[in-house]
């Protein structure tokens, strides 16, 4: 498994867990947006000029300055407006938090009581067993007292013998060597017999050291394994209590700045008049929603974070549960072996019993030669046992010191679990004081968010009658307007009387005065009734301005009395969750008390246990004084072939840590730590490389295979599927600087679908090839413009739809990350650019159509009218002529016209 992990900036990124080249911001800064090199419609001057007067020209431009002022403080209020809804969002997101935190809880609660159930069912029965117990060892110690008593009455019956057969010794010669020889076969059968049984023994106990070895170095292996999980679990919850507070300073900081804007933009709408278009109402809507977007990921961000951390408490869960069944199973495998004890010395009392009895009978008929011979050879082997017996007290203690050891290890082990598990309880109590932090922040941004309610709502007065002024204001103006244009139509007929009455020679003179004269009347009502369709057109749409902001005031009344009345449900929601908090912490102390009991009682019967074998063998050894005659051989045979066994063992363990060390060589300094099969990686494991990359997860014939985590020595991080040392199916790929992906791999390649984000909001969604943003896709840049279409080979191209924050839209093809072909650009006023584009501007034959009917139907270069066209007024007057770089040189007549289209240039269509 090859480790390279290289950065290279470019957009173009091949992305792989091992190769992976990092993401680069250059590719959604430069975005594909024409915006930043040209201006699309600001440089024609090709629209029809209307004879307007001076007077009336200041008073449009004043109308646009007013019109723009207003639009800012209609950007202030809908800022307000959206700070609200996402208090509300907010609240109904923490419902649905505490929510869930309660059914999990209830969950908890009724675990806990099973728990305790098990635990009172384990009392009665580990009392039931300490009863059989005591039981059984007073049955022992009877049995001991009777062996005791025989033995005496043994011993008084051989005095007795001896004397009897004191007596009878001239007169049994002849019968004693017979005995002798039947004596001599007996004993042999009885030496084999003994020996097969001590055989037999020794391998009993044999077996039972290698159990309890390999129960001890099982135990060892999941007190480390535990270890490591409980360190684990501490640095990620360190980790993730520095992100929270990371979240919680941007998110101050940012609340912040939203008063401070909004306090400018109070002062702001004191000093603005004027009305708002309803056309950029629709763009700052579609900020709005942007927004929105951006906030309703950030909460999905949240609401991840929690479920990881839930997912980690039911993990923590799990392992005690199955701590508790592994103690159960060790449990019942002991109990098991002491019945089976148990059973085999009660055989073994049934055997030497019999032993004993066959050798009474025996005895009665020795001869006293051969007593005494019997006596040395007793004596000989009674020195040899007692040495033999002195060297196995002390492997005895050595083992018992051993077990102490271990045991101690133990406890030792179990104090720093509680100490960690003491550890996740403050840290749980540091994350409640948290969120109480964060209860009074929101009551604090409540309260500041209602006086701002109160100040808006002032201002909105305010301006409110600083408008019925300005109407008062413009009506007066256009009453003194209509008294003037009266007395200059006075004058007019004055000065016309006077004309006719001194010259009567200028009569010509004054028709073509009056001709002039109503001319200009014409175009006077023609401007008053203008001006009076304006003035009606505002008036409507500040009646509809004032009835949306009536409606949106008892809108955000009505939610803000919802959100005091969720606020308080919330709370009690808490302080119950603490008390059930508060309840399974003292459940859970009170079960870590019942184990610890239990560990006490099981270490006491373990100790019992051991008193017991030590009086057995102690027992044994004194039977065997009393009843072995020729062990000596077998002994030293058998201590032969143990040594012989050890000293095989010894050999193999080392070659298969030559083995192994050799493996590690050949894979130049690497560390490997898990399962293995048949000298290959296998099963769970967690590899390092000499570089300090790290590999957890599965393996599968010396290959990762499964699911897995690899992180890189630059702090790069890949955690999902794997299939021959390869990312191949679902995974995530975190990146140092903040970049993610999360979707589809094959051979260490992004390939299907897939999710990737940038740290400054960027984001894109859709299909992948090879690595490389490949099909339909989905791409939001930092500054919220969009682009939906193809992809190919990590750039636009193919046919996609791109939108401005600002609410131009554009739908058409694209190559290389450029509009190139035939597109359409719709602008939020109105205007609309139908054509075709080349290297981000209008190239070619295109038509632009104003808001007010207006149209250019003709060529475009670089941007801009250069060309034949044909220009048509909002009255349907056409006008064909040449246009240069944006500017028209030229007007063709009729005659020329007709030329043109006989040589097929002018084969416009309206």
């Amino acid at each position: 498994m090859s480790i390279i992990n290289k950065y290279n900036p470019s957009p173009n990124r091949s992305v792989s867990p091992i190769h992976y080249v990092k993401p680069s911001s250059q590719f959604y800064i430069n975005k594909i947006s024409p915006s930043q090199k040209q201006v699309y419609y600001k440089k024609m001057n090709t629209s029809p000029q209307r004879n307007i007067t001076t007077f009336q020209q200041d008073e449009v431009d004043l109308w646009k300055s007013r019109c723009n002022e207003l639009e800012s403080s209609l950007c202030q209020v809908n800022t307000d407006l959206e700070l609200a809804n996402f208090k509300a969002k907010k609240a109904k997101d923490l419902e649905s938090h505490v929510d869930e935190i309660l059914k999990q809880n209830a969950i908890l609660i009724g675990e806990n009581n099973q728990i305790s159930k098990q635990f009172s069912q384990q009392r009665t029965e580990s009392d039931i067993w300490k009863n059989k117990y005591e039981t059984q060892m007073n049955t022992i110690i009877q049995l001991k007292a009777n062996y005791e008593n025989e033995i005496k009455n043994l011993t008084n019956q051989l005095q007795q013998q001896k004397k009897l057969y004191d007596l009878l010794q001239q007169e049994k010669c002849n019968e004693a060597q017979q005995s002798k020889q039947q004596l001599m076969d007996d004993n042999q059968t009885q030496i084999e017999s003994i020996k097969r049984s001590h055989f037999s023994n020794i391998s009993l106990y044999e077996e039972q050291v290698r159990k309890i070895k390999v129960i001890i170095d099982d135990r060892e292996k999941e007190n480390n394994e535990l270890k490591e999980k409980i360190q684990e679990i501490n640095d990620y919850w360190e980790s993730e209590s520095l992100r929270i507070n990371d979240d919680k300073e941007k998110l101050k900081s940012k609340i912040v700045q939203n008063d401070l804007d909004h306090l400018n933009e109070i002062e702001n709408l004191k000093r603005r008049y004027e009305y708002l278009s309803l056309e950029q109402v629709n763009s700052l809507k579609q900020l709005h929603q942007s927004e929105l977007d951006v906030l309703e990921s950030e909460l999905n961000k949240l609401k991840n974070l929690l479920e990881i951390k839930n997912q980690e408490i039911q993990n923590l869960i799990n392992q005690n549960k199955l701590q508790k069944k592994n103690f159960e199973n060790e449990l019942e495998s002991i109990r098991n072996e002491n019945q089976a004890l148990k059973d085999k010395i009660l055989e073994n009392n049934m055997i030497k019993e019999s032993e004993i009895n066959d050798l009474q009978d025996k005895l009665a008929s020795l001869h006293t030669t051969d007593i005494q011979q019997l006596k040395k050879l007793h004596e000989n082997q009674i020195n040899s046992l007692t040495c033999e017996n002195q060297d196995l007290k002390k492997l005895l203690q050595s083992k018992i010191e051993e077990l102490n050891n271990q045991l101690k290890e133990k406890q030792n082990q179990r104090d720093i679990q509680n100490s960690a598990m003491d550890r996740l309880n403050s840290e749980i109590q540091t994350l409640k004081l948290n969120q109480q932090v964060l209860e009074e922040d929101k009551k604090r941004d409540y309260e500041e968010y209602t006086k701002s309610l109160d100040k808006a709502n002032q201002t909105h007065q305010e301006f409110q009658q600083q408008q019925l002024k300005q109407i008062q204001f413009l009506e007066g103006e256009i009453e003194k307007i209509k008294e003037i244009l009266v007395h200059k139509n006075n004058e007019l007929d004055t000065i016309i009387a006077q004309h006719i009455a001194v010259k009567g020679n200028l009569e010509v003179d004054i028709k073509n005065l009056k001709i002039n004269q109503n001319e200009l009347m014409n175009k006077l009502q023609n401007q008053e009734e203008e001006s009076n369709k304006q003035m009606n057109e505002l008036i409507d749409k500040c009646m509809q301005i004032e009835d949306q902001k009536n409606e949106k005031c008892k809108k955000y009344q009505a939610q803000v009395g919802y959100l005091e009345n969720e606020i308080k449900r919330a709370k009690e929601y808490l302080l119950l969750k603490s008390d059930e908090n508060d309840n399974n912490l003292l459940h859970r102390n009170i079960q870590e008390n019942e184990n610890k009991k239990l560990l006490q009682e099981m270490n006491f019967l373990n100790k019992h246990l051991v008193d017991l074998e030590k009086q057995k063998a102690q027992e044994i050894q004194d039977l065997r004084q009393k009843l072995e005659n020729s062990n000596n051989f077998a002994i030293n045979s058998i201590k032969n072939t143990h040594s012989n066994q050890i000293e095989i063992l010894s050999t193999e363990v080392q070659d298969l840590k030559e083995v192994i060390s050799i493996n590690q060589n050949k894979k130049g300094g690497i560390k490997y730590e898990g399962e293995w099969l048949n000298g290959l990686r296998d099963g769970h494991g967690i590899q390092i490389w000499p570089n300090g990359t790290k590999y957890e997860g599965n393996w599968s014939e010396d290959k990762s295979t499964g699911y897995g985590k690899l992180t890189h020595a630059d702090g790069d991080i890949y955690e999902g599927e794997w299939l021959d040392d390869k990312a191949n199916g679902n995974g995530i790929y975190y990146h140092i600087n903040g970049a993610k992906y999360e979707g589809e791999w094959k051979d260490d390649k992004q390939y299907g679908k897939g999710v990737e984000t940038w740290p400054d909001g960027a984001k894109y969604i859709g299909d992948y090839a090879n690595g490389q943003k490949h099909g339909n896709g989905y791409l939001q840049f930092s500054d919220k413009s969009e682009y939906k279409g193809d992809f190919k080979n990590n750039v636009i191209q193919g046919f996609g739809v791109y939108k401005w924050p600002d609410g131009r839209v554009y739908e058409g093809q694209w190559v290389q990350n450029k509009m190139s072909g035939q597109g359409t650009i719709k602008w939020p006023d109105g205007k609309i650019y139908k054509g075709n584009y080349e290297d981000d501007k209008k190239q070619g034959f295109g038509i632009f159509q104003w808001v007010d009917g207006r149209k250019y139907i003709g060529n475009w270069k670089q941007g801009k009218q250069h060309g034949l066209g044909l220009q048509i007024s909002k009255d349907g007057e056409k006008k064909y002529g040449e246009w240069y770089e944006g500017k028209r040189i030229k007007v063709f007549t009729s005659d020329e016209i007709e030329k043109l289209k006989q040589e097929g240039k002018l084969n416009f269509q309206d």
